[in-house]
């Protein structure tokens, strides 16, 4: 089979994984805020102040790169948190439906990530499948709260990728932002030796 159409397939698959994952998730798009969603609530003061606000903090953050713990520490995630609101507001259908989005990023991203280290299409196919639909990313994408351990997990996949394409400066900066969505995903870089040592 030639190469193009064999990307064109790998893109159609990608379509019903996308498509799996909404339907799957969809019920929670009627869902409301519940349990420590409403914590994000508290925060609507700072959300009614303006980007710039919240990039000025964000620089202020920058210049302390390490620190642990706190609200402050997941910066990456209240940026996206702020830019929700400032579209959406409170509206829980938009907060799942950026939540179901990031999933299916996720998803798609995996699938091209384990086809660029020598996954075969069933292979592949299988394991994006698998993360897709598994129930252990419901409480990552049904529930609001979860969402830095969803983004952060996204954005190591992306760094992972970049990562196997080569580019290793937006790798690093991938990581980072994964960091600065939940801190506790500093271990996903024990990944990138492993993907090294096992598809470099």
């Amino acid at each position: 089979m030639p190469m193009r159409n064999l990307a064109m397939n790998f893109d159609v698959f990608e379509l019903v994984l996308v498509v799996l994952v909404v339907f799957t998730y969809w019920p929670a798009i009627r869902g409301g805020w519940v349990f420590d969603d409403w914590a994000i609530n508290d925060d609507e003061a700072d959300f009614q102040k303006s980007l710039a606000w919240r990039l000025r903090f964000i620089a202020a953050e920058l210049r302390r790169p390490f620190r642990f713990g706190g609200g402050a520490a997941r910066w990456f995630t209240y940026l996206v948190y702020h830019v929700t609101y400032k579209v959406w507001g409170f509206r829980p259908a938009a907060w799942h439906g950026v939540s179901i989005a990031m999933h299916a990023a996720a998803v798609v991203i995996l699938h091209r990530l384990t086809l660029l280290w020598g996954f075969g299409p069933g292979q592949a196919a299988g394991a994006a499948a698998v993360f897709a639909l598994h129930p252990l990313q419901v409480g990552s994408v049904a529930y609001v709260s979860g969402r830095p351990g969803l983004q952060s997990l996204l954005l190591t996949f992306a760094g992972l990728y970049t990562f196997a394409l080569g580019a290793w400066p937006a790798s690093i900066v991938f990581q980072y932002l994964a960091w600065r969505s939940k801190e506790d995903s500093i271990i996903y870089v024990a990944f990138y030796p492993i993907a090294f040592y096992l598809f470099g």
